[in-house]
């Protein structure tokens, strides 16, 4: 859920609105692409699997 005073701070009445927020990060959508399986390599630093792209 959307923190009301996130709602606030756009001029909207958390009282009257909640939200919902959600959203893919592009680490996400490779990984779908490319069938991988573990988010950790993009950020391990290993330039073998950085190479694969």
């Amino acid at each position: 859920m959307v923190h009301p005073n996130v709602l606030k701070d756009g001029g909207i009445d958390p009282k009257k609105y909640s939200g919902w927020a959600f959203g893919f990060g592009i680490e996400r959508v490779i990984m779908m692409k490319y069938g991988l399986d573990d988010i950790r390599n993009y950020y391990s630093g290993d330039i073998r699997f950085l190479e694969q792209f």
